[in-house]
């Protein structure tokens, strides 16, 4: 349990490290572009779930899991 929290709170801290360091927020550009009426909100979000959706098939076709301990 000790374990899964400083690994939550590693996890947490490292991802704010790199969208600091980005200078970009994923979401803010998800939802500005969009809202701002852009074509490139609507691209930025394809290439998002449809990347999230390559990974996830790769990950279970070579039997990565990620299973709670």
């Amino acid at each position: 349990m000790f374990l899964a929290l400083v690994l939550g709170l590693l996890g947490g801290t490292l991802l704010g490290w790199g969208a600091m360091i980005g200078l970009v927020c994923t979401v803010g550009t998800l939802f500005s572009g969009i809202s701002a009426g852009a074509l490139s909100g609507w691209v930025f979000a394809a290439a998002v779930f449809g990347g999230t959706a390559i990974m996830l098939c790769g990950g279970r076709r070579t039997g990565l899991r990620l299973r709670p301990r």
